[in-house]
């Protein structure tokens, strides 16, 4: 059953059978299909129910004063999408959201997940503590995106996915490109330099740090 990916999520690990049952009874929870590029939601739409992405995977975007793309994220299934700004004084989505491929979202209402949150204290601690962590993520992210040169996102991008000297390249360039908010022909430049310079190498998508010193300065 489609609704079962609900309880697979971590957000909901505290439900209980007897819980799931009720929930799935009373909630009133509408199920939508999306496919690959289609908007499930476009920056500024109202939230009035939890988006709740039960398969597939979409991507989170905003665009930019002088009408570039910037890919914040990519969030696969099972997730919530936005469940932070559900319950804001304005609640309203704070990025677009595009299905990355084809895609189920349940859509339960805000006053079922109210009721759930009054009524079991384990599942509010896992919402506040699953809000916090994605609040901690949006931090790095403008972390991120606060750095100039494409060299220095590559260097933090790098050294936070890299095991010891290991790394690896999970999106195609143009994916990384939209990821940065750069061109890509400007990332594949940039990258080659970095290579040329003995800071790293690259082999397909794996790649080694030569240089770690020379890789940490880039990012000042």
């Amino acid at each position: 059953m489609l609704l079962d990916e609900l309880f697979s999520s971590p957000l909901f690990a505290s439900i209980t059978p007897e819980q799931k049952a009720e929930f799935l009874k009373t909630a009133g929870i509408a199920v939508k299909s999306f496919q690959k590029d289609e908007f499930l939601a476009y920056q500024g739409d109202d939230i009035i129910a939890l988006y709740f992405l039960c398969e597939g995977s979409v991507k989170t975007q905003m665009v930019t004063s002088s009408g570039d793309v910037l890919s914040i994220e990519i969030i696969n299934a099972p997730s919530p999408l936005a469940p932070a700004f559900l319950f804001a004084e304005t609640p309203m989505f704070p990025v677009d959201i595009v299905a990355a491929e084809d895609c189920k979202l349940a859509l339960i209402p805000k006053e079922a997940i109210k009721r759930l949150l009054a009524e079991n204290s384990h599942f509010m601690q896992t919402y506040l503590s699953y809000n916090s962590e994605r609040t901690q993520f949006l931090s790095e992210r403008i972390k991120f995106l606060s750095i100039k040169t494409i060299k220095g996102k590559l260097a933090y991008y790098i050294l936070n996915n890299r095991k010891d000297e290991d790394f690896d390249l999970e999106f195609t360039q143009m994916e990384l490109s939209e990821y940065f908010g750069v061109t890509r022909p400007s990332l594949a430049r940039s990258l080659s330099e970095m290579v040329d310079s003995n800071i790293i190498s690259i082999h397909k998508k794996k790649g080694k740090i030569l240089n770690m010193n020379m890789l940490k300065e880039l990012m000042m």
